[in-house]
């Protein structure tokens, strides 16, 4: 399974359970994916919401830049909202 596909699954878990209440363990057999490749994608749980974060970053910065290269953003606001997607 490739990182951002992992990526994007414990996404779908924190949001499902809340980032607290899961382990490491939790997630690796919610996924399925054997801890030890995990461990390889993130050590720990804050690396894996560090990931989250720059997963969710560049997807916005990919969406706003296709969106201004389609010319439907027009205003200050559709700009705004393309950011905060």
């Amino acid at each position: 399974m490739e990182k951002q596909k992992t990526i994007q699954k414990v996404m779908e878990i924190f949001s499902t359970y809340g980032v607290r209440t899961v382990s490491i363990d939790f997630i690796s057999q919610s996924i399925p994916l054997p801890k030890r490749k995990l461990l390889e994608i993130a050590k720990n749980k804050e690396e894996l919401i560090q990931h989250i974060f720059q997963y969710r970053f560049e997807r916005s910065r990919i969406l706003f830049e296709t969106e201004l290269q389609k010319n439907t953003i027009t205003n200050a606001i559709d700009e705004l909202i393309y950011i905060y997607i």
